[in-house]
């Protein structure tokens, strides 16, 4: 793989891990759902999640009641 491949992946991967901050700060769920896809397993500590709307019926209520953001907007 060539360094111009590895800093394409490089940017890629900043890009969607920038866009998952934004979407869950923001509460944008359209957002987060173009992050990933359908099939996607998300697995947290004794609670697997299989395909997205799975997921979010658990990830969007716990995050909708937070007040707070993690993450930098800049």
């Amino acid at each position: 793989m060539t360094s111009s491949e590895l800093a394409g992946i490089a940017i890629e991967a900043m890009r969607l891990q920038n866009a998952y901050a934004r979407a869950i700060d923001t509460r944008d769920w359209d957002l987060f759902r173009t992050l990933f896809t359908p099939d996607v397993v998300a697995e947290y500590p004794g609670m697997p999640f299989s395909g997205m709307a799975h997921w979010l019926e658990f990830f969007v209520p716990f995050h909708d009641d937070c007040t707070w953001i993690q993450h930098a907007m800049a």
